[in-house]
């Protein structure tokens, strides 16, 4: 799209308004995420975005592993503004729990998602993560957010008794849906008892012993599309992949794991991340 006084390119999928689109709202939210100095970058963002509502965002799609969004391929969101201020709303949350691994190896290294760069990539390559994660009021709220949610729904015995109530509820379905990706057996190994253990190797062996491919996938799932959309998706063992999870994050969140990378990326991309960080600079 071509800014104010110029063709505007149309290509945003507007679902409200349509007839009448309004996009000035939209160039003052992209003015200060990506012009505003760091010292007035706080109280002008809160004007044009409920921030605290993205930080819980990303607290969510960062602890269950979400990459098929905004964090990391970029779409799966929209944007919702009322009165010149912008909420984000979520949405197609089928790829979680570490199934869109987005270019991660083996279960480990989804297992280890930084949860101070919750992107894939270079995280100056998503703005508003990079800002907001550099401002450290901000930075800390979000951690507040993922110790909440290791305390309460992804607590254990918590999110487990969870399974086992929508495993319970969906099951005939499953069994009679002809257009899933995997088969029934798939989703019974799936959900399974993943390990006995919390030891990292016995996590990862049992992760990856019970990880379903696309490719492996036998009749009874969904024709030619396999693993679902774009194919080759990877889904670890659910609960092995959540206790695993669990564990890493709060190790990140005390500091005997690392949170963020040397690089300023997760996986892929290019370290740009000093266009908003300053050299080595740390959040402040």
């Amino acid at each position: 799209m071509f800014g104010r006084g110029g063709n505007l390119i149309e290509q945003m999928g507007l679902k409200t308004n349509e007839n009448c689109p309004d996009h000035s709202a939209l160039f003052c939210f992209l003015e200060v995420l990506n012009k505003c100095p760091d010292e007035t970058f706080p109280s002008e963002i809160e004007k044009v975005l409920n921030v605290d509502h993205v930080l819980k965002f990303l607290a969510v799609s960062a602890l269950i592993v979400h990459l098929d969004n905004y964090i990391g391929s970029g779409h799966n969101y929209y944007l919702y503004e009322s009165n010149g201020k912008f909420s984000l709303i979520p949405w197609d949350l089928n790829m979680a729990f570490g199934t869109f691994s987005m270019g991660f190896g083996r279960g480990m290294s989804v297992v280890d998602f930084y949860i101070d760069e919750p992107v894939t990539g270079a995280i100056a390559d998503r703005p508003l993560v990079a800002r907001l994660m550099a401002h450290r009021p901000y930075l800390e709220k979000y951690h507040q957010y993922l110790e909440q949610l290791l305390n309460s729904g992804f607590a254990e015995g918590v999110i487990e008794a969870r399974i086992d109530e929508l495993v319970e509820m969906i099951r005939p379905f499953v069994g009679a849906d002809d257009l899933k990706f995997f088969s029934t057996e798939d989703f019974e190994s799936n959900v399974s008892e993943g390990f006995s253990s919390q030891a990292a190797g016995e996590v990862t062996n049992e992760m990856d012993r019970g990880r379903i491919r696309g490719r492996d996938r036998d009749a009874g799932g969904r024709g030619d599309r396999r693993g679902g959309p774009g194919g080759g998706m990877n889904a670890p063992k659910l609960r092995a992949f959540i206790k695993a999870r669990r564990l890493s994050v709060r190790e990140q969140l005390d500091g005997k794991r690392p949170s963020r990378s040397q690089a300023g990326q997760n996986i892929g991309g290019t370290n740009t991340l000093d266009r908003f960080r300053g050299n080595g600079r740390q959040p402040e």
